[in-house]
Order: structure tokens, then sequence, then C-alpha cells
């Protein structure tokens, strides 16, 4: 369906530049789902909290991208349509897919609560939902896509910066460096089929009769998109990856390494890696984006020191999870805070802010935050911890 858009598109974590996120995780969820799992809790914590996490992973994909998205768009419209030729995906849903993913995707990947609402606008179009509908997709959609994020901040905060420290330095993807992000992509992908199917199995009893015929006509492309995902991403893993297969055969980096090829020499497939090393150890990964520095004042500052401890600790998936909704629902009510008292805040100098009475609450709150994450990881992870 819809999601099925955003998932085979720059499929797995390793388009250029934040293509990875900016059409693929944020459009997977915003786009794949089309109904609901249980309503969140009354009070709204469960939506404010997954809202908390993804804006919390706009602010990490804004610090690590830092690019002119008017400029990277149009390469994702391009590369949009080479997938979608190369793969004869013109069926009426496919090129639905298409077109919602280009739309998402037009706006900066930071801006993730804009994705979000216009991703859920159009799915509820296409849908024609009741008012009711609308509200309970849009809340499965925050809920899901900020429990994705959280459970899978490491894998991706680590592509991506891997991705962009690539093109920043004009490098193309190699097939050895494609088939490692495929193996450690592979738990990413199967939770994000996870929850299309949990979200599905509870979405379909709240249509009518038309909605599910559009549901039937979705759902038959999006399959036909995941079998040629998962053949592909097989191949990915043995090593067997061209930059055609992501929609990179008119990308600048990719195209400067096939030009200096032999003239007159014939395309050669990749040889696959042996089954016993697919990823063989000599392949060097891209060096990782130093890790933000967080100040006590600046809530969008704080995931850097969640990052922070998942590579000091080497958290596993649980604590991972966990440090993230300690952080989304800490920066929520600092910011919370700074929103009640803008006036007052504002006019504090930001050389002072550090320091500064006003700040103190806000200033708590992190101390909250470390105190709170300080008591995650286990005593043999202090032991092994990184300097």
């Amino acid at each position: 369906m819809l999601m099925c858009k955003g998932l085979m598109m720059p499929r797995d974590p390793s388009h250029p530049v934040v293509r990875l996120q900016g059409a693929c995780l944020s459009a997977v969820f915003a786009a794949l789902t089309c109904g609901q799992g249980p309503p969140p809790p009354s009070d709204g914590s469960s939506k404010n909290l997954n809202q908390a996490i993804a804006n919390a992973f706009g602010e990490i994909v804004e610090w690590v991208s830092d690019s002119d998205w008017e400029e990277e768009h149009p390469l994702i419209e391009q590369s949009l349509k080479d997938i979608w030729e190369r793969n004869s995906w013109d069926d009426e849903a496919d090129i639905f897919a298409r077109e919602l993913v280009r739309e998402v995707s037009a706006i900066p990947p930071w801006k993730m609560a804009q994705r979000i609402e216009l991703a859920c606008q159009l799915v509820s179009q296409r849908y024609d939902f009741s008012p009711q509908q609308s509200t309970k997709h849009k809340a499965a959609v925050v809920r899901e896509f900020g429990g994705f994020l959280a459970r899978h901040a490491g894998t991706v905060f680590n592509q991506v910066s891997e991705v962009v420290q690539l093109r920043m330095q004009g490098k193309p993807f190699t097939s050895e460096q494609v088939a490692r992000w495929t193996q450690d992509s592979e738990p990413l992908v199967s939770d994000a089929r996870a929850v299309v199917d949990r979200i599905l199995v509870e979405m379909e009893p709240t249509m009518d009769s038309q909605q599910r015929e559009i549901l039937k006509k979705d759902m038959k492309a999006f399959e036909k998109r995941w079998r040629v995902l998962q053949n592909m991403r097989a191949e990915w893993a043995r090593g067997e990856w061209e930059p055609e297969h992501w929609g990179l055969g008119s990308d600048p980096i990719h195209r400067r390494v096939t030009s200096a090829a032999i003239p007159g020499a014939q395309p050669r497939r990749r040889q696959s890696l042996p089954a016993d090393r697919a990823v063989p150890s000599a392949e060097p990964r891209a060096e990782f984006l130093p890790i933000p520095e967080w100040t006590a004042h600046n809530p969008t500052t704080w995931f850097a020191y969640v990052l922070e401890m998942q590579k000091r600790y080497k958290l596993d998936a649980g604590q991972i999870s966990a440090s993230w909704s300690i952080h989304a629902e800490t920066v929520g009510r600092a910011k919370a805070y700074i929103l009640a008292h803008s006036e007052r805040l504002s006019a504090v100098p930001a050389t002072e802010r550090s320091t500064h009475e006003a700040y103190e609450p806000v200033r708590s709150y992190f101390e909250e935050l470390r105190n709170r994450l300080d008591a995650v990881p286990t005593t043999g992870q202090r032991e092994t911890a990184l300097p």
C-alpha cells in the first residue's frame, strides 16, 4: 500500500545524503500506516511521547545532513523515477505510492511533523477517511513511527552518518559497504514489515467496502514491491549491488566512477562475496560524524547525550528504546516550559543562558535526563565502557 512506496524506493538506510530518511523512513510510516493499532491512552501520553521521539529524530537528521534540501530533492525525484521505471511499477497504486513519497520528500526530513501531517492528509484523501478515521490514522502513524525510531535509533544514526560522510567526500558507495548496510539493517526492515501487518489487521474493520477495495489494490502493489525488495536485499547482502538499483545511474558521483572505466569495456556483474564472509573485514567504514555537543539549556541538543550513552556503553535494543523514551518525555516537558515562559526566556542573551537564573528550570530537566539515563547501563556495561 502507501507504505510500500516508501519502503521500496531508496531501499534501506543508504540513499544519498538523507534521502534514506527523507524518502524511506518517514514516508514508510507516514505513508504506510493507513489504519491504526489499539487507540492510545486517553491522556495522550503515548501520542506525545512518540511525537517527541519523531521530533528528536528530525533534530538528528538536521544536524547530520547539513545539506541544501532544494538541491537534494531533485535528485530524489530522479531516483524515484528511475527506480519505478526500472521495476515497471506502473499500476495506479504504484503511481500513487511514488507520488506520495515525492511530495513528502519535498519537505526537509528534519521537519518531521510537517512530513507526517502531509502524508496523513494524502492517505486520508485517497481513502476518503471520515474525521474519526483520520484522527485515529494520524495517532497510529505518530505512535508507530516514534516507536520504530526508538527501537532502531542506533542503526539509523550510524548508517545515515556513514552515508552522509561518503557523499560529503565525493565517494561512491561500494558493493561491500552496501552488503554491510543491508545486513545491519535487517532487523529494521523486518520490524517495518511487522508494523505494517499489525496496523493492517487493526485497520480493515474500520473501513467500508469502497475503502477495502482501494486497500486491496494497494496491498497487491505493496506485496509486489516487497518481493522485489527482498530479492534485491539478498543480492546486496552477497555483494551484488549496482548504483542503478537505487536509481543512482545518473548520480554525479557514481556516474563519474562509471565514466572512468576503460572505453568500450562492457559493464561487469559484481562478483558475489564468499558465503562465509559477506562483508570483507578489509572494507573500511566511512568515518562516522562526531556526535555533537549538548547544552543543558537547549533541549534540541539533548539527543546528542543519548547517542553518546549508546556509543559509550554499547546499549542493547531494549536499553536504546528506554533511553529514547526517557529523552522524549524529558525534552517534551522542557520544551513545554520554554513555550510557557517564552517572553522571559527569549530576553536572555544566548551567551548567558548556560548560567542565567531564568534557565535554571530547563537545566534541571537536563539533569533529570542525565540521572535517569545514567541508570540504564548495567554494571558489566559500565566496567567495559568506552572512555
